[in-house]
């Protein structure tokens, strides 16, 4: 009897088994979408995928999310076509409307092949709220609505840095510079002076550099232009450093075919650095080091 009692169990113990098993090979995983939401006023997550139901959320707009699949068949809400979709925001779980859902793909792909304002504001519906006023673009080349290059463009987090130079390639004096968080524009030098090329992009702060130098029969400089974007505090920081070397020859120390001579004095070297606040529109807020020099060749 105790044998017969052991097998029982021990053939209850193998069915059951197998057949938590089998369920298992049978199960489908799926694994959530990450996607952006492209909604003004954000984006509701209701309990049911109606449009009557309960609401439970209210996501901001450029929030990423993460999709579990469609359901129910397509339709039109608000002039946008999609389906529900169950999705995840945090801690929150229900569905909202796909017509409002942008794939993470189309943010985080570099968008080098659009070459108009028209086809970037496609992809990023924050360009729409650009107020761009030519007048105060300082740039010699401006972008059109008809030009313009992808030169660089990466993401970090939910920050992201996108030029765009208005030609075919890259041009540090002419470049546009965009910082989104959350695919929200916080920061651009459209209606300014163009800030640089991008030179470093970290978890903090972007750095924007622009140079420029001459080499002449009297004299041979370079000078490095810098500024530093910092998310957290919205602030500009601006810095110059130029390299001079004057070689002039004529007896008064001047050469009158080279304006640095005659700043300068012959067989001296010249350097000079800068640091300062600017205010947002790159002008200067307050100097923070300023240093002169002039040396012995």
């Amino acid at each position: 009897m105790k044998k017969i009692l052991i097998i029982i169990i021990g053939t209850t113990f193998f069915f059951n088994y197998c057949k938590k098993s089998n369920n298992e090979k049978n199960l489908t995983v799926i694994k959530p979408i990450k996607m952006i939401v492209n909604a003004n006023g954000g984006l509701r997550i209701r309990k049911l995928p109606d449009i009557n139901s309960e609401k439970i959320g209210l996501i901001p707009d450029g929030s990423v999310i993460e999709s579990y699949g469609d359901v129910l068949q397509e339709m039109t809400i608000d002039g946008k076509n999609g389906k529900w979709m169950k999705i995840k925001h945090y801690d929150i779980v229900g569905y909202s409307f796909s017509g409002f859902l942008i794939h993470e793909d189309a943010f985080t792909n570099p968008i080098e092949n659009e070459k108009t304002i028209s086809g970037f504001r496609k992809l990023i519906p924050s360009f729409e709220k650009i107020d761009y006023n030519s007048e105060k673009d300082k740039r010699t080349f401006k972008l059109t609505e008809n030009t313009g290059t992808v030169t660089f463009d990466s993401t970090i987090g939910i920050y992201r840095v996108i030029s765009i130079s208005p030609g075919d390639s890259e041009d540090e004096f002419n470049n546009y510079n965009f910082i989104f968080k959350e695919n929200k524009l916080i920061f651009s030098d459209m209606n300014m002076f163009s800030l640089g090329l991008p030179k470093s992009f970290i978890k903090y702060k972007v750095v924007f550099q622009k140079s420029f130098g001459c080499a002449t029969e009297c004299d041979e400089y370079v000078q490095t232009e810098n500024y530093e974007y910092a998310y957290i505090s919205n602030s500009l920081m601006g810095e110059t450093n130029y390299n001079s070397k004057t070689i002039c020859s004529n007896k008064d120390g001047i050469n009158n075919s080279c304006p640095v001579c005659s700043k300068s004095y012959k067989n001296e070297s010249y350097t000079f650095q800068k640091k300062w606040i600017a205010n947002l529109d790159g002008s200067i807020k307050e100097v923070i080091y300023e240093d002169k020099s002039i040396s012995d060749l």
